[in-house]
């Protein structure tokens, strides 16, 4: 995915200029997925990610919920159109009781 890389580069670096991440339709997986959680970890500029209309599973949501556990920057996530199911839809609810910065979540198809 060439896309990705710089995406990732950015999220990393914490690039003041990338406050969303429109990542909507790109064929995303959970392995890619889990690259961008782990950065997402330690960026402070990022407050909305578009995931919709992806490739990722309920374990890659529940992978992506915990890494934004702690993230005090992000405040929207939208996940619709995925295949999350229950448990990556419980993952992401007991995110928004762990992580108070989160108020807007989309999960709908």
């Amino acid at each position: 995915m060439l896309f990705f890389k710089p995406v990732l580069s950015q999220v990393s670096s914490n690039d003041p200029n990338v406050t969303t991440l429109q990542l909507s339709h790109k064929k995303l997986t959970d392995k890619l997925l889990v690259q961008l959680s782990d950065a997402l970890q330690t960026n402070s500029t990022i407050n909305e990610i578009w995931l919709t209309n992806n490739y990722i599973s309920e374990s890659g949501a529940g992978y992506f919920a915990n890494a934004l556990e702690n993230n005090t920057t992000v405040t929207e996530v939208y996940l619709g159109g995925n295949k999350i199911g229950t448990k990556g839809a419980l993952s992401v609810a007991n995110l928004l009781q762990r992580n108070r910065v989160i108020r807007e979540v989309g999960l709908e198809d």
